[in-house]
């Protein structure tokens, strides 16, 4: 009897240790409830809702540069504002606004998206060979740098960008169809997320995903592998810059304008936690990162009202903490937490939990050492 247990743990634990199994389940629940969550919502959550989805995108992108290739890129924002201002330049035609005239292409919509997700694929083409050149903390150094050179231009090229008013964002047009409603962009949103993450699993599991993880475990035995090094890091540039891009595209038309003061240093602050909390190499881990750093602070907005130290009225001169502020304490604690505890993040708990709940079960089935008392 012992054995049959034994051997019927070993078979749940071979099916609870496989990634794929457990990725593919959990892929296909969470599909199923956010394709009904948009009929059962209030307009606000749905709202919240697809820039819960847009993040997740972006955290996935910005996890095959830290996660999978170990590059330490801080400046996911930059890749944003690239994809959003594309857009806008390529999709708006030429206007006269606020007293200044505003360049414009005037492309069709889908022509316009795409062109403006190849375009960030193609600046992080040009910026991989900072990474061949940089270390993990000058190539920090260099990408909050870029954030800031980013801001000014964004600011000051005001026949492109508008300036600090920015620029008004038309609706998505694909087919004849318009993607106007937050209903909308919640199914659009979706179904670039599920492409993203399927492409992301498919590329880890492939031999250049190898070749990235050996990249960054230990970069002088991955070259004496035959790595080629550059190559491979121009080509995770090219993947991540793409994904933002696509990110990009769907942060401007979630907000249906773009503002310099959407990308700045914060915003890139606030992927970096989605993707240490996510876990670090999980395309998994950074989407429930992803969903954990946007929906918090909005429950607290929402139903934090019975904490005292929590201000949800939104005036200036009331006293206590902010909805924004209590999410940021919150998520420097977890980080912290996470670092120093649990290093593979979200992503690991499950198969960490697994693995203590398989044991105490073999322990328990393991017949005792000492045998009944023999009669004499």
């Amino acid at each position: 009897m012992c054995d049959g247990v034994a051997s019927a743990l070993a078979r749940g634990r071979q099916a609870l240790g496989s990634g794929q199994a457990r990725d593919a389940a959990l892929l296909a629940a969470a599909v199923v409830v956010v394709l009904v969550l948009p009929l059962l919502l209030s307009p606000f959550w749905v709202q919240t809702g697809v820039f819960a989805l847009v993040a997740a995108i972006g955290a996935i992108g910005l996890n095959l540069l830290m996660g999978s290739a170990g590059v330490f890129w801080v400046a996911p924002s930059f890749f944003f504002a690239v994809g959003s201002y594309s857009y806008a330049v390529l999709a708006v035609p030429p206007a006269h606004l606020l007293g200044q005239d505003v360049a414009g292409v005037g492309l069709p919509t889908g022509v316009a998206a795409l062109l403006g997700v190849l375009a960030t694929g193609i600046v992080g083409l040009l910026l991989a060979p900072l990474a061949s050149r940089l270390r993990t903390l000058g190539l920090a150094v260099a990408s909050i740098g870029m954030i800031y050179v980013g801001q000014y231009v964004l600011d000051n090229a005001t026949h492109l960008t508008g300036g600090t008013n920015g620029r008004t964002i038309p609706a998505l047009n694909v087919l004849g169809y318009t993607f106007a409603s937050s209903q909308s962009l919640w199914y659009l949103a979706l179904t670039c997320l599920i492409a993203t993450w399927l492409y992301a699993q498919n590329l880890l599991r492939s031999r250049p995903g190898r070749a990235l993880q050996a990249l960054r475990d230990n970069p002088l035995a991955a070259q004496a592998m035959g790595v080629n090094i550059p190559l491979e890091k121009a080509k995770v540039y090219i993947a991540s810059g793409v994904i933002s891009g696509v990110c990009g595209v769907m942060l401007a038309l979630a907000f249906q304008t773009v503002q310099p003061a959407y990308f700045d240093f914060n915003l890139s602050v606030q992927y970096l936690a989605m993707t240490i909390l996510g876990g670090l190499g999980s395309p998994t881990g950074a989407v429930a990162g992803a969903m954990i750093v946007t929906l918090v602070p909005s429950l607290v907005a929402q139903y934090g009202g019975f904490l005292p130290f929590v201000n949800t009225s939104g005036s200036l001169g009331s006293s206590g903490l902010t909805a924004q502020e209590v999410s940021q304490i919150v998520f420097g604690i977890a980080i912290i937490a996470f670092l120093r505890f649990i290093p593979g993040g979200l992503a690991s708990i499950g198969p960490l939990l697994a693995d203590r709940v398989q044991g105490l079960l073999e322990r328990r089935a393991r017949p005792s050492a000492r045998g009944p008392a023999q009669a004499d």
